[in-house]
């Protein structure tokens, strides 16, 4: 989940500290139990495979009933994994994790006064995130959500992938699928991060996908994952493509990108030029309609 500095325009990512964070919310999720039962695999219309075939629905999940299928997804808290991107404090409760009327809506808001998140921490912030580490992670694919994202300086909602097993260390990458920073409404950033033998992040990325009014309805957002190469693709348009990328020595392509990858769904906040604002809308609500995966 890249963030941004600068002013004007996404810039310099803070990959490196997301990555210490993630490996330590990788390695507390460790210590859950596995789902019990088997996700589910409901990816609606078959998927032309493009050989005169379909695709293999992996996972589906078009958030029937009212609660969260345990099943397929973990709700990811701060207390338990000491994960926090700007300030925010993410819980495990209806207000800011919720399955109704066909959605998974993913929740951000604000207090008037700070509240205890953990002993030494304290914030005015709840957000809502889920992940499907102990539940589904898969090498290559089609990844795919319907959702609608909150827009407004601030608000800063995720799809984006981290491997399950960490094979590389630090170096094992992150696939952001889709992100949006609120303060530039209707643009969509896709990206790759990998970091070199120097310890520097190398991404792969572009500012130049653009969606109008993706607070008013809903789009899609995927991404196409093969040994050599990805393409992002919003509403079935390309948008980047992104192969034979050079992780350097000893690593080389296919690497780090050749194991399983789980999902992560988040309503984050973001850090300068997109930090929270006293303008920032609140409560703000990251809607999914839908979460499938293909082989």
């Amino acid at each position: 989940m890249a963030q941004m500095r600068g002013v004007g325009a996404p810039g310099k990512s803070s990959y490196s500290l997301l990555a210490a964070a993630m490996i330590t919310c990788a390695a507390a999720l460790a210590l859950l139990p596995a789902a019990a039962s088997a996700v589910t695999t409901s990816c609606g219309a078959q998927l032309p495979d493009g050989a005169g075939g379909y695709r293999t629905c992996t996972f589906g999940d078009d958030f029937k009933g009212t609660s969260l299928n345990a099943a397929n997804w973990t709700p990811l808290t701060t207390a338990t994994t000491g994960f926090s991107v700007a300030g925010e404090c993410y819980v495990d409760d209806r207000s800011h994790v919720s399955v109704g009327s066909g959605y998974l809506t993913l929740t951000a808001t604000r207090s008037s006064l700070p509240q205890t998140c953990m002993p030494w921490y304290s914030t005015p912030y709840r957000n809502g995130m889920v992940t499907s580490r102990d539940q589904f992670a898969q090498t290559y694919g089609r990844f795919e959500i319907r959702a609608k994202v909150p827009v407004g300086t601030g608000l800063q909602p995720a799809f984006w992938m981290w491997p399950r097993d960490m094979a590389y260390g630090d170096r094992s990458g992150e696939i952001d699928v889709a992100e949006w920073y609120g303060v530039y409404p209707d643009l969509v950033v896709p990206t790759l991060h990998m970091h070199d033998a120097l310890g520097l992040d190398q991404t792969k990325t572009t500012y130049d996908c653009h969606i109008s009014a993706v607070d008013k309805g809903f789009h899609t957002y995927a991404v196409e994952w093969k040994p050599i190469s990805f393409t992002f693709l919003y509403d079935g348009e390309p948008c980047l493509t992104v192969s034979n990328w050079d992780p350097g020595a000893p690593l080389t392509a296919p690497q780090p990108f050749d194991q399983p990858f789980f999902m992560i769904l988040q309503q984050a906040l973001g850090w300068f030029p997109n930090a929270v604002a006293p303008s920032t809308p609140f409560p703000a609500r990251f809607v999914i309609d839908y979460v499938r995966a293909w082989q």
